[in-house]
């Protein structure tokens, strides 16, 4: 099921496309993926991110937290970054992948993945799916002595 997207121009990331939309979430977004980012509610981002006929009601939409870290929070909308976080509604059914598709966030830099506290293995993130106020944490690799 994929749903058309019309971002919030202030939930989108700096050098969003025309009109401030979230790249790769424009007007057809979800083509095939299920991905796309809606009208801004309230601090977050109401995201109609999922994947079709899983559960019982797979349009339904629960809420969760979404932390960017380091160099990664300039994929969150501009009044984020310097929280690192934000509330999303997502749908039920949404996984990881669906979840981080509409921030760009290019995926050599995702490398730790939590979600409340709990690693989760890159093999793991296409199809794990997360609970109703379930915090989704994502790391990109640290350097350094």
């Amino acid at each position: 099921m994929s749903e058309a997207a019309t971002p919030d121009p202030s939930n989108s990331p700096a050098g969003a496309g025309p009109a401030g939309s979230v790249p790769g979430a424009g007007e057809d977004a979800g083509a095939g993926s299920g991905a796309g980012v809606g009208a801004g509610v309230g601090s977050g981002v109401d995201a109609g991110i999922g994947a079709a006929g899983a559960g019982p009601d797979p349009g339904a939409l629960i809420e969760i937290t979404f932390k960017l870290y380091a160099s990664l929070t300039q994929h969150l909308p501009l009044q984020h970054r310097t929280s690192n976080y934000m509330q999303l509604k997502v749908a039920r059914d949404a996984t990881i992948a669906h979840i981080i598709e509409p921030f760009a966030l290019p995926m050599k830099l995702v490398h730790l993945v939590l979600i409340n506290g709990h690693y989760i293995a890159p093999a793991d993130r296409a199809t794990r799916t997360l609970l109703h106020g379930d915090v989704l944490a994502i790391w990109p690799p640290v350097a350094g002595g």
